[in-house]
């Protein structure tokens, strides 16, 4: 009954009503046949996120879980920060958005690894954490980290030759320009 303790499990439940927020967004883009914007990993995620956020506010209830949906929802703010300004449609917004759209997946990628290593401290000794939640937590950020370097492998680099790949956002806002 610690009054810290109660509003950050507040603060939990909250996460979890966003995170149902998020899986109506797919259920939308999905209802509206765009595939480009639920991929496999929009999809997988967004589920995902979900039952883990419940899970981990229902059977644990605060503590160690805590720090993976404050890391997520900032990176959230920032990820549809720019998918507003994006959706502005000034060709010169884009162009400058264009340019800084390869950093949101970074971010997020950077995101997983710093959770991981936070929660690796269930397996400490000295943490009296629960261990049912991570035994689903590790094996699904892990897959899902995998999915976002694919993604960013196939968008953003040319390979093995590093180069930068012309995704189709670029001659798209080539053709508006002219």
């Amino acid at each position: 009954m610690n009054p810290e303790a109660l509003r950050m499990l507040r603060f939990l439940w909250w996460t979890v009503i966003i995170k149902m927020l998020e899986m109506f967004e797919t259920v939308f883009f999905l209802l509206r046949k765009k595939k480009h914007q639920a991929s496999f990993l929009h999809v997988h995620h967004h589920i995902s996120s979900l039952i883990l956020i419940w899970a981990g506010v229902k059977y644990v209830g605060g503590g160690i879980t805590s720090f993976t949906p404050m890391v997520n929802n900032a990176v959230h703010i920032i990820m549809y920060t720019y998918y507003l300004l994006s959706s502005e449609g000034s060709p010169a917004v884009k162009n400058v958005l264009m340019k800084h759209k390869k950093w949101i997946t970074t971010m997020q990628m950077i995101q997983f690894t710093v959770v991981l290593i936070h929660a690796s401290q269930v397996y400490l000794p000295s943490c009296d954490a629960p261990l049912g939640v991570s035994c689903l937590y590790f094996p699904n950020v892990i897959f899902v980290y995998y999915m976002f370097y694919d993604f960013f492998k196939k968008n953003y680099t040319g390979g093995q030759n590093g180069k930068i790949v012309n995704n189709g956002m670029k001659k798209n806002l080539e053709k508006r320009l002219l």
